[in-house]
């Protein structure tokens, strides 16, 4: 991974965001996916960005700390 991106994008969100573009280079039209299924893919990454900025924030903010 891009150290300039580590810590800011979330490792799920990424391998599919990066999937998604592969299979739109697709040489034939027919194997490139549906613009409703680019929007789901894209849809299902940002779901996991947003859950692990939300776990890195419980972190930050120490919701975590054990007692």
């Amino acid at each position: 991974m891009d150290p300039c991106i580590t810590g800011e994008i979330s490792p799920d969100c990424l391998k599919i965001y990066v999937e998604t573009a592969v299979k739109c280079l697709a040489a034939e039209g027919k194997d490139r996916p549906s613009m409703e299924d680019v929007f789901a893919s894209l849809e299902r990454a940002l779901k996991f960005q947003e859950s692990d900025c939300v776990f890195l924030k419980m972190l930050l903010d120490g919701f975590f700390v054990e007692q």
